[in-house]
């Protein structure tokens, strides 16, 4: 009878994890990465801040809100400022 239970168990959790609407903050967030070539599904995402694999969340100590200022800074953070962006010449 405990492993019908443990198996209960499982399957609510699955079932919470499946259910989580896409409002979770992790999908707002500044440092999630859902690039399609890491393979995950709606159930995981990258945390870039975490440096791990986690599962959406309704809170986090982390979140910060992705802005399109925010995201450009991030850009420029990971790549550098290019040339001609510096003078703002083409």
């Amino acid at each position: 009878m405990k492993w019908l239970a443990k198996k209960r168990e499982i399957l609510a959790a699955s079932y919470a994890v499946a259910s989580m609407s896409r409002d979770a903050l992790c999908f707002s967030c500044l440092f999630v990465d859902e690039r399609p070539e890491l393979g995950f599904n709606g159930q995981l995402v990258y945390c870039m801040k975490k440096e791990k694999v986690v599962t959406p969340r309704t809170s986090c100590d982390l979140f910060v809100r992705s802005t399109e200022a925010g995201r450009e800074e991030m850009r420029t953070r990971i790549y550098g400022v290019l040339s001609g962006e510096e003078t703002g010449d083409e």
